[in-house]
Parts: structure tokens; C-alpha cells; sequence
């Protein structure tokens, strides 16, 4: 299992970090895709080979920052040495994909804060000038939908709340009806 959360020297950067909260979307996507190749090349100098796909957790906007790397496709392309990565399947845990309402009240979108007490708790975490603040405002987000593809991947998303909300019942162009799980339609067993 390959976590670009967990710092690991000489990865990317040197410090071992990867994504970085206060960037937007797409400034994460090229330190994605060199810590992807970079571990795919650790993987066969190990083994001898590629690996043949990998799958994809990612975490709120983690996945669209995996969404953006992927595009329409469903592998990763690289040069230097020159190969491809297939990705077999994407899961995305509570993706704001319609944006985030934190987000609008944070850079003044809305007049309102979000009601949730962890969720107030944490605004002053978060600064109105980072670009992911701003790429995730719901208004961004529609922008955003409209103009990136959606993976032609297997595609599993996990919300804890409505995954309908902010399409109007009707997901993109791309997107299987099929492909959402809620906290509500899952049933736990021991």
C-alpha cells in the first residue's frame, strides 16, 4: 500500500509529502503523478516488473485531485523510462464533488456557517486565501464538473449525506447511477 499522506524521504519532494491542503486541484496533480511513477519504479526495481494496475483510495479531495490526474482515461502514462499504469478501480471517500459549504462560508460565499459543531470547530483551520479553499466553493465546482472529465474507471463513491445533492438528481456525463454508496445504505455487521 502506497500513502502519499505518510512522509516518506526521498519521495517527490525530498521531505516526503505529496499533497499539499493549501493547494488547489491542480497544483497537486503533478506531485501526484511523480509519486505514483516513483513508487511504481520502487515497485520493480523490487520485484523485476510493473505492477500490472493499481487501485485508488482517496479521501475528499484527494479524489478529485485523482479525478483531474486520470481524466477521461484509465491508466497513467509515463516517459523516462516509458510505461503504463492501469488503474483498476476508484474509490473516493466523501468527495466534494459539488463543493463544500465550509468552503463558500469561509470565502465569504455564504452568509451562513455550517450548523455541524466539529465542523465549526475546525473553520478556523482553514484560510480563505489557499487555493483549495477557493476550488472548492460550490460555484467553482460547478465549473469544475462542467469542464473535467470523469475517469473511465470502475468508480465507488462513499458519502455520508446526500451524493445527489448539487446535480439536481442527474449526475455528469460519465458518471454511472450506480456508483454511490451512503452511510444510510450500508449496514454494518459484527
Amino acid at each position: 500500500m502506497w500513502d502519499p499522506n505518510e512522509p516518506e524521504n526521498g519521495v517527490v519532494t525530498g521531505d516526503g509529502y505529496v499533497i499539499n491542503g493549501e493547494s488547489g486541484i491542480e497544483d497537486n496533480v503533478a506531485p501526484l503523478l511523480l509519486y505514483i511513477k516513483q513508487k511504481t519504479e520502487q515497485y520493480k526495481n523490487s520485484v523485476g516488473y510493473y505492477p500490472t494496475q493499481i487501485d485508488i483510495v482517496a479521501h475528499s479531495m484527494g479524489g478529485l485531485i485523482v479525478r483531474s490526474a486520470l481524466g477521461s482515461s484509465d491508466h497513467f502514462s509515463f516517459a523516462n523510462p516509458s510505461f503504463t499504469l492501469k488503474v483498476g478501480k476508484v474509490v473516493m471517500l466523501a468527495p466534494p464533488n459539488c463543493g463544500s459549504p465550509v468552503a463558500d462560508w469561509v470565502t465569504g460565499m455564504s452568509a451562513s456557517a455550517p450548523g455541524d459543531d466539529l465542523v465549526a470547530a475546525a473553520l478556523p483551520l482553514w484560510d480563505k486565501n489557499w487555493t483549495s479553499v477557493r476550488d472548492l466553493t460550490t460555484s467553482n465546482m460547478r465549473s469544475y464538473n462542467a469542464s473535467h472529465p470523469w475517469p473511465s474507471v470502475p468508480l465507488y463513491l462513499l458519502s455520508a449525506g446526500d451524493p445527489w445533492a448539487g446535480f439536481g438528481k442527474t449526475l455528469p456525463n460519465g458518471v454511472p447511477d450506480n456508483c454511490w454508496l451512503t452511510l444510510k445504505s450500508l449496514t454494518l455487521s459484527t
